[in-house]
């Protein structure tokens, strides 16, 4: 099946490739599926491939057009959210239609295909994400801003990223259809053994002729890089078959016990955080035994070369933030109560010019806990949602913590209010703490009607 993808990948398409059967079997053995289960896969290495041409396409628009947030699921505006969550829940549904019971693999999360298709999907939209940010890179602090030429090779790299993932999945498909004639061994078509002489050697000929022609691609439609771009057609390349080999194995996977974080790489472990080696690349990181990746900004983890995460609220000490995952920057606070617990505050604050904004409130004392809430507008539409993003330091809650994407020089509104007034230890009164980056932290509306404020449950 062919599909026009728009966007450009580094990461997470080149696992969504279309698989081949597999040797059938009457019954199932160790280290073979049954014709349903088969099917399953079959079914599943569809959809992953189609989501991530439906998450690609969501993310581009987005961040091709000015004013929108792009940031991770917890940070992306209305439209982009809701573009996301209709791609999970069309390409869910052949999923659950024919992986249902005894059809879904056990090297599927223990035969549980919706948890797993749920985790490689998510998976998915962080790596696209991840590379989108990359290639639609803020150029507008270089010499010459974005120019036309710049913009020609953006576009030229999302064609040719997606005419190497078809190309790819073909070479792939046709080593799995070699192993299901016994023609060449299992470990032939490990993706982790491309470029090596275990490979299949008319595999890797494949292979090396899709990535000829991306390199072709991009040399005639990108004289001209972004000055923001950090790569070359070699790098991009290069980028593309690291990530890629992290997901074949999840995919094309068989039913045989596996133990993550044992020390020792198993048949269907991409990798292993707790052997040496790993089992990754040079540079990336073991996530969860299924594949490798570079880090992440944002993505919660603090790896590599990066001195905190925004995803992470503790990666700072308090009273500072997580700016770029390259330094952990002093925020403005200030200590507030919601009188009574079911009113709310709202505030602004000035984030400048920083590419990315923080916000975050915590309980002060016991007595006045409550389950905290967060709604935060801007004025070019960027903003965030957040509730229960780390434990509150005092009180048995849930506080909440966002970062998200910003667009040139802005002023912010926060909403501060409580989950309901059954998640307030003391109903005449809340306190709080709330900081920002940026400046300029003002109240303007204090103690306001529950009518105007975001409480889900008024009580």
């Amino acid at each position: 099946m062919r599909m026009n993808l728009h966007m450009f990948s580094l990461v997470a398409l080149l696992a969504a490739v279309p698989l081949a059967p597999m040797r059938l079997a009457a019954q199932e053995t160790p280290d073979e599926l049954t014709r349903e289960e088969l099917a399953c896969q079959d079914t599943f290495g569809r959809s992953l491939f189609d989501v991530a041409g439906r998450i690609g396409t969501c993310l581009a628009d987005c961040f091709t057009q000015p004013g929108r947030s792009c940031g991770f699921f917890s940070s992306t505006d209305p439209i982009t959210r809701d573009c996301l969550e209709r791609a999970h829940a069309a390409e869910m549904v052949p999923v659950l239609q024919k992986c249902a019971g005894s059809a879904c693999p056990e090297c599927y999360s223990g035969g549980s295909c919706e948890s797993f298709a749920d985790f490689q999907f998510d998976s998915a939209q962080n790596s696209v994400n991840a590379a989108l940010s990359t290639l639609y890179c803020d150029d507008s602090f270089s010499a010459d801003g974005l120019t036309k030429a710049e913009q020609r090779c953006q576009a030229r790299l999302g064609r040719a990223g997606g005419r190497y993932v078809e190309a790819a999945a073909r070479c792939f498909a046709r080593c799995q259809k070699s192993v299901r004639h016994g023609d060449v061994p299992r470990s032939a078509c490990k993706s982790s053994n491309l470029d090596s002489p275990a490979f299949d050697a008319r595999t890797q000929q494949c292979v090396d002729r899709a990535r000829q022609r991306f390199l072709e691609s991009c040399d005639a439609g990108c004289s001209d890089f972004p000055d923001c771009f950090p790569l070359d057609c070699g790098g991009t390349l290069a980028a593309v078959d690291s990530e890629a080999r992290g997901f074949e194995p999840a995919t094309y996977c068989i039913d045989e016990p596996v133990q993550c974080y044992d020390g020792h790489l198993s048949e269907r472990e991409v990798c292993d955080p707790t052997a040496l080696p790993t089992g990754c690349p040079d540079g990336q990181y073991c996530r969860g035994c299924s594949y490798c990746s570079f880090p992440v900004c944002g993505d919660g983890l603090v790896e590599g070369n990066e001195v905190c995460d925004p995803g992470n609220p503790f990666s700072c000490s308090s009273g500072t933030f997580c700016a770029g995952c390259s330094a952990c920057t002093p925020l403005t606070g200030a200590t507030e109560d919601l009188t009574p617990c079911s009113a709310h505050d709202r505030w602004t604050f000035q984030p400048g010019s920083a590419s990315a904004a923080f916000v975050r409130a915590d309980t002060v004392d016991f007595s006045t806990a409550s389950d905290l809430v967060l709604y935060v507008q801007c004025d070019h539409g960027a903003g965030a949602f957040a509730d229960d993003t780390f434990g509150c330091t005092f009180g048995f809650y849930g506080c909440p913590a966002a970062s998200f994407s910003l667009f040139g020089d802005t002023s912010c509104d926060v909403t501060v209010s409580a989950f309901g007034r059954d998640s307030c230890n003391d109903l005449a009164t809340a306190r709080y703490r709330l900081e920002t980056s940026g400046t300029n932290l003002t109240l303007v509306d204090d103690d306001a009607s529950p009518s105007g404020a975001f409480v889900a449950d008024p009580g």
